[in-house]
C-alpha cells in the first residue's frame, strides 16, 4: 500500500522559527510499493523544492533537457530545484521507491550536487534507504517534534551519502577516521581540543575540513549523534531524562535538554509524551 505525507502548511511556517528546519526540511513524504501508475510524464519545474528518490525494486528513469537515463534498483536519483524534468516508471514495468521532497534556503549546500545543477543518479547507501523508507512512519503523528526528528535523520543520511559519494583521491582519511570515531564514541567526554589532538589537526584544520567532507562542525556531528541516540531511548527504554544524558555523554541534564531542544524543537519530556 502506497503511504504519502504532505507536511501541513502551519508546520512548514512554524518551522521558519526553527534553527535546523529554516534551513533544511522535509516537505513531502511517500513509499510507493509496487506502483505501475506513478509516472511524471509532464515536464515540470519545482521553484523551492528537491527531490530524493530511492528505487528499491524495479526499474524507472528520468528526463531532463540534456537526454533520458534509466534508473534502477539500489539508485538515488535526486533532482535539484528550479531545473525542468519528468521522471517515473518505464511503461509496462513497476518500481518500489521511497521518496522525500525537501525545502530550505540551505538544500543545495547539504544534498552538494554535482558541478552540473541537473537530474543525477547515484548509487543508494542503507543508510539512505532506511531513512527514505522510514519517513512516512516517523512522519505519521504530524508535529514539529516529529518533524524534526525526521528531517535530522534524512539529513544524517544524506550527510553519509555526501561522503561516499566523494571521488576516492578527494576522501579525507583523518576526517573518515574521526567521523567513525565519533560515531563509535559519541558518549565519551569530547571537546574541539580532543578530537583535534586525536587527529593530529590544528582546531581551524578540522573544522574546515570536517565542514567541507559533512557539511557541520564536529561538535554539531557529535550532539547529532547523541541526540538520535537520545530519541531511541526516549522512545524504547525507562531510562529518566537524566540517566539518557549520561548515557549520550551530556552529564549535564540541563544542558541536556537545552541542546535536545535545540535539535528537535521539543524538550525530552514533551518528546517521550508524545510518542514520537
Amino acid at each position: 500500500m502506497d503511504n504519502i505525507v504532505i507536511i501541513r502548511k502551519e508546520l512548514i511556517e512554524m518551522g521558519k522559527e526553527n534553527p535546523l528546519l529554516s534551513l533544511f526540511s522535509l516537505f513531502s513524504v511517500g513509499h510507493y510499493i509496487k506502483g505501475d501508475a506513478h509516472r511524471l510524464y509532464h515536464w515540470r519545474t519545482l521553484e523551492n523544492e528537491s527531490v530524493i528518490i530511492y528505487c528499491e525494486d524495479g526499474e524507472g528513469f528520468v528526463e531532463d533537457e540534456r537526454g533520458f537515463r534509466s534508473i534502477k534498483a539500489g539508485d538515488l536519483l535526486i533532482i535539484p530545484a528550479q531545473v525542468p524534468h519528468r521522471y517515473g516508471n518505464k511503461k509496462g514495468t513497476y518500481w518500489t521507491i521511497g521518496w522525500a521532497h525537501v525545502i530550505g534556503s540551505q538544500q543545495d549546500q547539504i544534498i552538494k550536487y554535482n558541478d552540473e545543477k541537473r537530474p543525477f543518479i547515484t548509487k543508494g547507501t542503507e543508510m539512505i534507504k532506511d531513512s527514505l523508507l522510514r519517513l512516512p512512519r516517523i512522519l505519521a503523528e504530524e508535529s514539529i517534534g516529529s518533524l524534526q526528528l525526521a528531517t535530522a535523520d534524512l539529513l544524517h543520511a544524506i550527510q553519509d551519502l555526501n561522503y561516499s559519494r566523494a571521488d576516492e583521491e578527494k576522501h579525507d582519511d583523518k576526517i573518515l577516521e574521526l567521523k567513525n570515531y565519533i560515531e563509535r564514541s559519541y558518549a565519551k567526554e569530547t571537546s574541539l581540543d580532543s578530537l583535534s589532538k586525536r587527529i593530529g589537526l590544528s582546531k581551524f584544520q578540522l573544522i574546515k575540513r570536517f565542514n567541507r567532507a559533512l557539511g557541520v562542525s564536529p561538535i554539531e556531528y557529535v550532539n547529532q549523534r547523541r541526540i538520535y541516540h537520545a530519541t531511541r531511548m526516549l522512545s524504547f527504554t525507562n531510562h529518566s531524562i537524566t540517566q539518557i544524558a549520561e548515557k549520550v555523554g551530556i552529564q549535564d541534564a540541563y544542558y541536556f535538554s537545552r541542546i535536545f531542544k535545540k535539535v528537535m524543537g521539543v524538550s525530552p519530556r514533551q518528546y517521550r509524551k508524545k510518542g514520537y
